[in-house]
Order: structure tokens, then sequence, then C-alpha cells
């Protein structure tokens, strides 16, 4: 994917000190949930937020984005 290299970046400067950073990151992983297809994106996002202690109070704009895509794998009962 090609969001890879600036997310790693991301992570890799100290992400957790710096809100730009995070914001960026969250802006990353909603791009993620439109990518085609979009399952795809959903499943690269869970493995993400799965290695990271990602702030769940920043999720709220991919929770959205999850929510628009009306794609089946967004949801996991």
């Amino acid at each position: 994917m090609q969001l890879d290299p600036a997310m790693q970046g991301l992570v890799s400067g100290g992400m957790h000190n710096d809100n730009q950073s995070v914001w960026l990151f969250a802006l990353c992983l909603c791009v993620m949930v439109i990518v085609e297809p979009p399952a795809a994106g959903i499943a690269k996002i869970r493995e993400i937020t799965s290695d990271l202690r990602f702030p769940a109070h920043e999720m709220g704009s991919l929770v959205a984005t999850l929510g628009e895509s009306r794609c089946d794998d967004a949801i996991v009962y």
C-alpha cells in the first residue's frame, strides 16, 4: 500500500508525542477505508491498530469513515 512509508515514518518518529502526527496517522487510516477493495484496507487497519496503542479518542473520524463505507467487513460481530 502506498501509505505504508508515510505511516511507518509517523510511528518511528514518536507519533504519540505530537498531536499533528496523530491526526495525520488517523487521516491515513481513514484513506485506507476507501481503497479498492475496502475489505483489504479494513484488514490493514485492524493489523495496524492491533500492533499500536493508538489513542481511542483519536478514532472518531475513523469510526465515521467506516460507517460511511457501508462495507460488511467494517463491523465484526
